[in-house]
């Protein structure tokens, strides 16, 4: 995934029924649980406060935290 993402998504995958990971101009991540793809996406915003996204299987997005102390 891109090194400095602007803001990154934790996306369903329909076709697998697991979960990405997906920064802007980047090949998504995949991972089987919602768990996984959450740790990974916030891990990855880590100490530079990018956004996380969660949208989940209704189409609904909510707002994940881009920071370590508020997870």
């Amino acid at each position: 995934m891109a090194a400095h993402a602007a803001e990154l998504h934790v996306l369903p995958d329909a076709s697998t029924g697991g979960w990405t990971v997906d920064a802007a101009g980047a090949v998504p991540a995949w991972f089987a649980t919602l768990g996984e793809a959450q740790q990974a996406a916030l891990r990855q915003a880590g100490a530079r406060d990018t956004p996380v996204y969660l949208h989940d299987r209704y189409h609904r997005v909510r707002p994940l935290s881009g920071r370590r102390g508020q997870a």
